[in-house]
C-alpha cells in the first residue's frame, strides 16, 4: 500500500474507524501478535483498541509465528516488543521451533526476552536440544524461578535439528532442578530424553506423565517414582525401550489411582500381567498399540465392565473371533478405535454387544476393501453413535454411503481422501459429512459430488 493511503484525510474516510471499540476489538481478536503490533502505526484509536486486546493473550506459539512470518522478522527487537505486551498475561508458551541455526547466545537472549516478562505463566514447551539454556547461569536462573507456578512441562525434541536429530537428551539431576522446584506441577511430558540420576524419583505428585522414546538406567528408578505417584491419573509410554514386563508389573502393583494407560511398544508381555491389568480399579481410558497377545488383554479388561475409552491395534499379531468375544462385557464404552486386518474385521463388530446405549464414536483404521458391512452394522445396532471415523476408502465405498447418511443424519461420517498438486505431491484431506467447522474438510458438496459419481 502507498505511503499516502495513510494519509489523515484517508483514515477520516475510513469506514472502519466509525465502528466502535467493541467492534474493533472482535476485528482485532482474529490476528496474531506480530500483525497487531503492525496496526498499531495505523492510528491512536488502533493502538487503545490494540492494547486492550492484549490484554486477552493468553497464549504464545514460537513455532506458529515463524511459520506464518518468516525466520528472519522475528528478531530479538520484536520478540522483546511481542513480551513487554503479552508477556503479563500469559500462561501457555510454546517455544518449540522449526528452525535451529543461530548461535548460542541469540538463543538465550531470545529464551530471557521471551520468559522474563511472563508472571503467570502455567504451561511450558521448549526444545531440550536448546543445550545453551541449561549452560547458561541467568537462564538457570530464570527457569528455576518460571518453575515454581509451572503446571505442565512439556521438553520436546527438535526434529529438524540436524546436529541433534537421534540422539537423546541427557537429563541428569543438574539439569533437572528446575522440575524438583515446580511444586505445582501436575503434567510432564519428555520426548527423546535419557534419565539419569535420581531426579525421576524424586518429582513432585503428579496427574499426568508422557515419555516418548526415553531411556531409564535402573527399574528401581521407576519402581521408586512409582510408589511416589499415589494420586497419578495419566500414564502413556511410546517406543520406550526400557519397558517390558518388569515395568507393566510395577505399573499393575502401585499405580491404583490410574484412569488412562498409553502403551505403544513392540514387546510380547506375559499373558497373565496382560490379565491382571484388571488389577487397576479406576481405569477408564486405555490405548495399546503393538503389545501381544492382545486376547490376553481383552480377557482382562473384560473383568472390569468400566473401560470407557479402548484403543487397539492387533500390530500384525492373528486374531480370531474367539480372541475378542471378551468385548461382549464392555458395555460401558464410549469411543473405540481400531487397527485390525478385514480378515477379522466385521467379526469384530459382530461380538460387541448390540446394546450399548453410551457408544458415540467408533473409528477404524487399516483395510477398508470391504468394510461397508461394518458401516451397516454399526449404523444398524447402535443408536447412540455420533461419529464414525474412517481412514482411506476406495471410491465404491463412498458410493455406497449415500443411503447410509441419510438414514441416520446425525452421525458425523469422517474419512481421509487424497488430492493431488500439478507438481504431483499428495495432499492429505479430511473429508466429513455433514460439514463440520473447524475440520479441514472437502465439504459435503464434494462428498456428494463423489456419491453422484
Amino acid at each position: 500500500m502507498a505511503e499516502e493511503d495513510f494519509s489523515s484525510e484517508t483514515l477520516e474516510k475510513s469506514q472502519i474507524l466509525r465502528l466502535n471499540e467493541d467492534c474493533l476489538l472482535r476485528i482485532f481478536s482474529h490476528f496474531d501478535v506480530v500483525d497487531l503490533i503492525d496496526l498499531e502505526s495505523v492510528c491512536q484509536q488502533f493502538t487503545n483498541v490494540i492494547h486492550r486486546e492484549y490484554k486477552r493473550h493468553r497464549q504464545f506459539d514460537y513455532k506458529e509465528l515463524v511459520k506464518q512470518h518468516g525466520e528472519n522478522r522475528m528478531t530479538l527487537d520484536l520478540l522483546n516488543s511481542i513480551a513487554e505486551r503479552i508477556g503479563p498475561n500469559l500462561q501457555k508458551v510454546n517455544l518449540i521451533k522449526t528452525w535451529f541455526s543461530k548461535p548460542d547466545d541469540d538463543v538465550n537472549s531470545e529464551f530471557l526476552a521471551i520468559l522474563q516478562h511472563c508472571n503467570h505463566l502455567e504451561w511450558l514447551c521448549f526444545p531440550h536440544n536448546f543445550k545453551p539454556i541449561f549452560a547458561d547461569e541467568t537462564c538457570q536462573n530464570l527457569l528455576m524461578e518460571t518453575s515454581e507456578r509451572l503446571k505442565t512441562v512439556k521438553m520436546d525434541h527438535n526434529s529438524d535439528n540436524k546436529i541433534y536429530k537421534g540422539s537423546k537428551f541427557l537429563m541428569d539431576d543438574e539439569r533437572a532442578q528446575f522440575l524438583l522446584k515446580a511444586t505445582h506441577l501436575e503434567s510432564l511430558s519428555l520426548k527423546k530424553v535419557d534419565i539419569h540420576g535420581t531426579w525421576f524419583e524424586s518429582l513432585p505428585k503428579l496427574k499426568e506423565v508422557i515419555l516418548t522414546m526415553c531411556e531409564m538406567n535402573s527399574k528401581q528408578q521407576f519402581l521408586k517414582f512409582c510408589k511416589r505417584q499415589t494420586t497419578l491419573e495419566a500414564l502413556e509410554l511410546t517406543s520406550c525401550n526400557f519397558f517390558n514386563d518388569t515395568y507393566f508389573e510395577v505399573i499393575l502393583e502401585h499405580l491404583k489411582s490410574l484412569k488412562h494407560l498409553n502403551i505403544t511398544s513392540d514387546q510380547r508381555l506375559h499373558f497373565e500381567n496382560l490379565r491382571n491389568i484388571s488389577n487397576l480399579p479406576q481405569l477408564t481410558n486405555i490405548k495399546i498399540l503393538g503389545i501381544h497377545p492382545v486376547e490376553d488383554l481383552l480377557e482382562g479388561l473384560a473383568e472390569r465392565n468400566i473401560l470407557e475409552h479402548l484403543t487397539i491395534s492387533e500390530s500384525n499379531m492373528s486374531l480370531s473371533e474367539k480372541d475378542i468375544k471378551p468385548l461382549k462385557k464392555l458395555q460401558k464404552l464410549k469411543s473405540l478405535t481400531i487397527n485390525l486386518r478385514y480378515s477379522i474385521f466385521y467379526n469384530f463388530f459382530s461380538v460387541l454387544p448390540t446394546k450399548m446405549d453410551a457408544l458415540e464414536d467408533v473409528a477404524f483404521l487399516g483395510d477398508h476393501r470391504k468394510s461397508y458391512p461394518v458401516i451397516c452394522h454399526l449404523v444398524e445396532h447402535y443408536k447412540s453413535l455420533k461419529n464414525i471415523r474412517l481412514g482411506v476408502i476406495p471410491l465404491d465405498l463412498v458410493q455406497k454411503l449415500k443411503p447410509i447418511i441419510e438414514e441416520r443424519p446425525e452421525i458425523t461420517f469422517e474419512f481421509t481422501d487424497y488430492q493431488y498438486t500439478n507438481s504431483g505431491n499428495r495432499t492429505e484431506l479430511i473429508c466429513c459429512y455433514p460439514a463440520r467447522s473447524g475440520v479441514r474438510t472437502l465439504q459435503s458438496a464434494a462428498l456428494q459430488q463423489r456419491v453422484n459419481e
